[in-house]
């Protein structure tokens, strides 16, 4: 028998060509499918469908009643993205609005800025500085005449001396010049200060002379107070020490009176040496 395709010489009994392997029984071709459990059943074959996509259902959101359109401008309906900060132009004043626009209700100020009006900015708090402070104040001593120095840090002197005892009582102890009669030595030591620092700086429109009187007659006032306390604290009485059994006067001054003697002093003579200095310039 010959391949009906290759016409080669095979055997009887084959029924694909072993040279071109073409299907020689052709029973095999003509061959009834097998049955389903469809023929079984004398249902007809359904047909499969093509698939579909599922259909998307848009849900509209309804706005409460009684609220207010967002100002928010509508996305942007391209698949463009819309870079930050950027913002739609604004519409032309010749042309009419529409009741629907939305632009109408954004602030002139505001095209352009998609963040809105810019927040306030908190100023700065300015914070003490000590080395300011210092700077200024060597800047206000360096600036002084030395009759000046001598006023100034004379009354600086006796204001704080007045921290120091005045006065050694038996029964009493030591008593501060700022908590006995010597308050007013502090008092008039502190007036002297203002008024050396008020002719430095020129801050008070007035006559220069007003504040050389006052400063004169503080730092003597100060000085002539202070023979007052020494005079006060005096108690020749001889009493019994606390320690011991020797006779001691009863008070008497302390060291820190003479100290605001001798500052005192030391401020009345710079005051009269500026004095002399401004009257001839």
């Amino acid at each position: 028998m010959k391949c009906p395709s290759c016409e080669t010489e095979i055997a009887d009994d084959s029924i694909v060509c072993p040279n071109c392997e073409a299907v020689v029984d052709a029973s095999l071709l003509n061959a009834a499918p097998p049955e389903t459990d469809d023929e079984d059943t004398g249902r007809e074959p359904v047909a499969a469908r093509p698939a579909s996509k599922p259909k998307m259902r848009k849900v509209v959101k309804k706005a409460p009643e009684g609220a207010t359109p967002s100002k928010r401008p509508p996305p942007a309906q391209s698949g463009k993205r819309v870079p930050p900060g950027s913002m739609p132009e604004a519409p032309a004043a010749g042309k009419a609005k529409r009741a629907d626009d939305w632009r109408k209700d954004v602030a002139p100020e505001d095209w352009g800025n998609s963040l809105g009006p810019a927040a306030p900015v908190a100023p700065k708090q300015k914070t003490l500085d000590a080395d300011d402070y210092l700077g200024q104040f060597k800047h206000f001593v360096t600036g002084l005449t030395l009759a000046d120095k001598l006023a100034f840090f004379g009354s600086v002197a006796t204001f704080i001396v007045c921290f120091l005892p005045w006065k050694d009582s038996v029964t009493e102890g030591d008593s501060l010049g700022i908590g006995s009669a010597g308050f007013l030595v502090a008092i008039t030591s502190l007036a002297a200060i203002v008024c050396v620092i008020l002719r430095y700086s020129k801050s008070v429109t007035m006559n220069p002379m007003l504040l050389w009187v006052g400063q004169l007659g503080s730092a003597g006032f100060g000085v002539l107070w202070s023979f007052i306390c020494i005079r006060l604290a005096w108690d020749s009485t001889l009493v019994h020490a606390s320690i011991g059994n020797q006779q001691v006067y009863a008070s008497k001054p302390s060291f820190g009176v003479f100290f605001a003697i001798l500052s005192g002093v030391i401020a009345v003579v710079g005051t009269v040496l500026g004095l002399k200095e401004s009257q001839n310039k």
